[in-house]
């Protein structure tokens, strides 16, 4: 069961041997009860509970569900402002696409940072020119290995796939079989 033992230790800014010590354990073992690594019982719950000052319920994590509460546009200096209508009743968390298919960032490339997912929305062949000058995952006609980039359609036919990564070299690609532009980015700080 994953819980929000690791949070709340954080909140307190305790480490885990301070908190390990508040509730007559080793380091070890709050480290793996944080990772579900080991069985948290009821018992184990009402100690942490007892040490943050909540209800037990509140350490139990729950799959993150439903909408999320936006707390304002942020503005320049840091400050937030009202939301507009259409974004006050939250935000879904859940991936808007007919057809997602998504990479992780393996090295700092342009504007991706080393661990960001990517998530883009495979379009309907009608759809393609929509990923035109877009950031794209592209499966070039007759390859087995997607490529991406920023695709641009050049005036002699086929198209330029120009990679994020300043000053490397742009891919002339003659068709493809789809395209997915990039429509999320996942990044865990």
């Amino acid at each position: 069961m994953k819980t929000r033992i690791r949070q709340y230790r954080k909140q307190k800014g305790l480490t885990q041997g301070e908190l390990a010590q508040k509730i007559g354990t080793t380091a070890a073992t709050v480290s793996r009860l944080e990772t579900s690594d080991m069985t948290v019982s009821v018992d184990w719950l009402a100690r942490f509970a007892e040490i943050f000052h909540v209800p037990v319920s509140e350490l139990i994590a729950e799959p993150v569900s439903g909408r999320l509460e936006l707390m304002g546009l942020l503005r320049r200096g840091g400050r937030l402002s009202a939301l507009p209508p259409e974004l006050q009743g939250g935000l879904n968390p859940d991936i808007q696409a007919r057809d997602p298919v998504a990479l992780q960032v393996g090295d700092n490339v342009g504007p991706y940072q080393t661990g960001d997912i990517l998530i883009g929305d495979r379009l309907l062949r009608a759809d393609q020119y929509m990923g035109h000058h877009r950031d794209c995952i592209v499966l070039p006609a007759g390859s087995k290995t997607s490529v991406f980039g920023r695709l641009v359609p050049r005036e002699e036919g086929g198209y330029l796939l120009v990679p994020a990564e300043p000053g490397a070299p742009a891919l002339i690609i003659e068709a493809y079989e789809w395209i997915a532009p990039i429509i999320t980015l996942i990044r865990h700080y």
